[in-house]
């Protein structure tokens, strides 16, 4: 649609890189201006902003570089006469639709800087106010998770793949939305809608992990010389799609040029308490351009000071005594015992005083300690169930008598085994007996009533011939010896 009355006379352009035209102006003076055109004609496809109604608008001869030629500011325009005219934009001629959705560019990937926000571009749609431009925000799977009318959504919190459509419609021909939850290959607008809308065309992006350290300090709070290592692992970011991506490391505690690879636990260390307990390090994510920095002063706060940890053997059981010179937020101490100082199980558990900067004293009788050389631990638990060990001690019980074969009969080995051997009285012997691969072949376990002599008779007549490994143990003692059957 023509104006009624255009403004004809041409403007001088000798300058190369700028075009001659006219421009249509709201004022006199043209400081609001809706449109350029070249011939002086003015179309209104729904976009100019303008009424249809006669009204009184001014054109001016203009110049304006080439690239500033779709734009409407006024000082990117030179301005020549000024000539006011009532002019009057003719109605469209019969069911005549000029929505315009435009394009929508979107990056590739969201979250990986805990952006707060998902936002994107739109050109080239029409943005008169008797419009309307709305976006869907979907799954991969097309069920639509948010509608809004500006080109921005609420951040996203779950990893995956995700896609944005859009429409423009006429706003007295609207058209029905869908809701959120439905999916958007069901959203068919209204054929009596005026509307521009392409459901192939879908922006594709992805939202990752935010970029994060995860990092424990661990001490070493001796009073000499007191330490700390540092145990970090990267998460997020781009590697969160690609698992090839690393990430670059700075800063006091990491090496030069270190290379961290997501989701893998490295340890820096051990740095003097006293010197470097200030520490610091920079992970970056060069393919997005991403940083996560991290500080930390590393403290050694201990919840128990140990002071001595000692046992006697007496004729109740096997009595444990130990103390404390500061406690924080001690629950107290399971008491393990071993029969080796390597497998511990908990046998008891002594309660704590909690908070205390003074020394406390305890004690605790193992009655059921059996005889033979013992081993013995506390393991302190305080209240956010950490575990902090003390030093281990040994205890000998009863006789020590050593464990040793005697003699194996018949040699070689017949269908029948007998095993002489010596160890401590009433208390149970392993005895097993493997083949030349290490493996298991018979295995029993037998409590002996002498120290001096023991016999246990074991079945082989199923066992074929070939070289074999007797083994006798019996707390944390232990002695092989060989045998063949033929």
């Amino acid at each position: 649609m023509a104006v009624e009355a255009s403004y004809t006379t041409d403007p001088s352009v000798s300058t190369p890189g700028y075009v001659g035209g006219f421009v249509l102006c709201a004022d006199a003076d043209c400081t609001e201006i809706i449109a350029f055109s070249t011939d002086g004609v003015f179309i209104h496809d729904g976009t100019l902003g303008v009424d249809y109604a006669p009204v009184e608008y001014y054109i001016s001869t203009a110049v304006v570089l080439a690239a500033d030629i779709s734009n409407t500011d006024a000082d990117c325009f030179k301005l020549g006469e000024t000539a006011a005219s009532t002019v009057e934009f003719l109605e469209p001629e019969g069911d005549v639709c000029v929505a315009a959705a435009g394009n929508v560019s979107v990056g590739d990937l969201f979250g990986h800087c805990g952006a707060e926000s998902i936002s994107f571009e739109v050109s080239d749609y029409n943005a008169n106010s008797n419009f309307t431009q709305t976006y869907f925000l979907t799954r991969a799977d097309g069920t639509i998770l948010e509608i809004a009318n500006g080109n921005e959504f609420d951040a996203l919190n779950i990893v995956g793949q995700y896609c944005i459509y859009w429409i423009n419609y006429a706003n007295d021909a609207p058209v029905t939305m869908p809701f959120p939850g439905t999916n958007i290959a069901d959203f068919v607008p209204d054929d009596n809608a005026c509307f521009d809308y392409d459901p192939s065309s879908c922006a594709n992006f992805n939202v990752v992990l935010p970029l994060t350290i995860a990092y424990e300090e661990i001490y070493s709070c001796n009073v000499s010389s007191p330490s700390f290592n540092v145990a970090l692992k990267v998460l997020g970011g781009a590697a969160t799609l690609d698992s090839d991506i690393t990430y670059s490391l700075e800063g006091s505690i990491a090496p030069e040029g270190f290379v961290a690879t997501p989701g893998v636990t490295y340890t820096f260390g051990p740095f003097d308490l006293v010197s470097s307990a200030d520490w610091n390090v920079n992970l970056t994510d060069a393919e997005l351009g991403c940083d996560q920095a991290l500080a930390s002063v590393a403290q050694c706060t201990v919840p128990v000071t140990w002071l001595e940890f000692d046992g006697e053997v007496l004729a109740d059981g096997n009595e444990l005594s130990w103390g404390t010179a500061t406690e924080t937020d001690n629950i107290g101490f399971h008491i393990e015992r071993s029969w080796d100082g390597i497998n511990f199980e908990r046998i008891g558990f002594v309660q704590g005083v909690g908070n205390s900067q003074t020394v406390q004293n305890y004690t605790y009788l193992d009655t059921n300690a059996p005889m033979g050389l013992l081993y013995y631990r506390l393991a302190q638990v305080d209240n956010d169930g950490k575990l902090d060990y003390s030093e281990v001690i040994n205890l000998q019980r009863g006789a020590t008598t050593e464990l040793a074969f005697i003699n194996i009969a018949p040699v070689p080995i017949a269908d029948q085994l007998s095993i002489y051997y010596q160890a401590i009285p009433d208390q149970p012997v392993d005895v097993a007996i493997y083949n030349t691969l290490g493996q298991l072949i018979k295995q029993q376990r037998v409590v002996n009533s002498s120290s001096e002599l023991n016999q246990l008779t074991i079945d082989m007549s199923n066992v074929a011939a070939g070289v074999y490994f007797i083994q006798i143990s019996q707390f944390g003692q232990q002695q092989t010896t060989k045998a063949v059957k033929e």
